[in-house]
């Protein structure tokens, strides 16, 4: 399996790499499972993890970084979204490596000491296996038309540290839209 994997900042993906980016997300369905929950704004991912097969997208990882707080300290954070494997790549670990490519760089390019995501509840022993924690604690985060809000189920949040550090007790605020 040719496979090649780099991280890329948003500004340099071309139209071809977004509309793969694109069909990847909505092919992998990535937000089904369960009930329906609510419909949130995400902020946007600076840089792009993209995994190719062959030259074709088949897993996709965003990611970003921001301060958010936990118990009202600040802590950074490299942020990941729009974790998506094309189906036809599905469980062959691919996200996985795309995981782990984005998380060595949280932890070696932007210097947060913790990967930051939320996901659907039906995903969290996906993302457990891998290392990720669930916060069993409140988070909230902004929303343009209803100021600020806690994540609600079915949405969860995790957490995966990039080094030693213990992930602080508390609350969560990102300070933001959510990721």
């Amino acid at each position: 399996m040719d496979t090649r994997v780099e991280v890329k900042p948003e500004a340099a993906l071309t139209e071809d790499e977004w509309r793969q980016i694109g069909q990847a997300v909505k092919a992998a369905d990535w937000r089904r499972g369960g009930p329906p929950g609510p419909t949130y704004a995400y902020a946007p991912m600076r840089w792009r993890v993209l995994l190719f097969v062959g030259g074709e997208l088949a897993a996709h990882v965003g990611i970003d970084e921001r301060e958010v707080t936990v118990g009202g300290r600040p802590v950074r954070v490299g942020t990941v979204g729009g974790v998506s494997t094309v189906p036809a790549w599905q469980g062959r670990g691919l996200a996985t490596l795309a995981l782990d490519t984005a998380l060595a760089f949280i932890r070696n390019e932007l210097g947060a000491p913790f990967g930051f995501l939320t996901c659907r509840d039906h995903l969290v022993p996906f993302y457990a296996r891998r290392g990720w924690r669930l916060l069993l604690v409140p988070v909230r985060f902004a929303q343009p038309a209803t100021g600020c809000v806690e994540l609600a189920r079915p949405y969860e949040a995790m957490v995966s540290p990039c080094g030693n550090a213990a992930w602080p007790e508390g609350d969560v605020d990102l300070r933001g839209l959510l990721v």
